[in-house]
């Protein structure tokens, strides 16, 4: 077995994945837990959820957490 790479959340030692279903899961988990600003070198990077968080469950709010979401993988992927 080769591992791809390292699963979420970091222990030690690190937990290393060995597919890729498991390590676009950390990478996707990776993603919307930053962000945007937060990480050096790469300033677009990261999905501003946080932001959602004291939010009421309203109609727009849903469409425009789903919207920052979809946003952030197409720039992540794009």
């Amino acid at each position: 077995n080769i591992a791809i790479g390292v699963s979420l959340p970091f222990n030690r030692p690190f937990n290393s994945t060995y597919s890729t279903k498991d390590q676009i899961k950390s990478n996707l988990i990776n993603l919307l837990l930053t962000n945007v600003g937060e990480r050096i070198m790469n300033p677009f990077f990261g999905s501003n959820l946080r932001k959602f968080i004291f939010e009421g469950l309203t109609n727009s709010n849903i469409d425009a957490l789903r919207e920052s979401v979809l946003n952030s993988i197409e720039i992540l992927i794009g």
